[in-house]
């Protein structure tokens, strides 16, 4: 029996199709920094937080999971041992003060109003606004961080 025959129009939207998936599944993640702005990918990896906001996430990090709540922000969470926050704050270059609430909005992630002892802060690393929040809670450490993109600089 001899193949169907394939039109023209059938290649040209099958290959249109696998144009979408490709380009889909290069946004959710890369690895090639050079190709994406900071954060541009639709879920972005551990991996990719750490490279485009210079977070350094600690060994005993654990129930790591994002949230992108607009085209600019990024939420965060995880938790950590209590041993592990101040290499994660050196590492990572954050300066939180004991008592500081840095997030000011609820999250898919998180409940806005928190118990326990809290430490916050926010800064700017490159592009990316990072506001960091640590609360504890008995033996548990967990990390609250919200990260923005910066828009276009008005420098020229």
């Amino acid at each position: 029996m001899p193949a169907p025959y394939r039109s023209g129009r059938t290649w040209l939207v099958a290959g249109a199709l696998a144009l979408g998936l490709v380009t889909t599944a290069a946004a959710c993640s890369s690895e090639d920094a050079a190709d994406t702005a900071p954060l541009e990918q639709i879920a972005p990896t551990k991996a990719d937080i750490e490279r485009d906001t210079g977070l350094a996430f600690p060994p005993s990090t654990d129930d790591f999971r994002t949230v992108r709540m607009s085209e600019s922000q990024v939420d965060i969470t995880f938790s950590m041992s209590p041993d592990d926050v101040a290499s994660f704050t050196e590492q990572s270059d954050l300066t939180l003060a004991k008592d500081r609430r840095a997030i000011l909005h609820a999250s898919p992630l998180w409940e806005l109003n928190v118990t326990g002892s809290k430490q916050g802060g926010t800064d700017v690393t490159g592009q990316i606004q990072r506001n960091v929040e640590l609360i504890t809670n008995e033996a548990n450490v967990t990390a609250r961080i919200s990260l923005v993109v910066a828009g276009p600089s008005d420098e020229s």
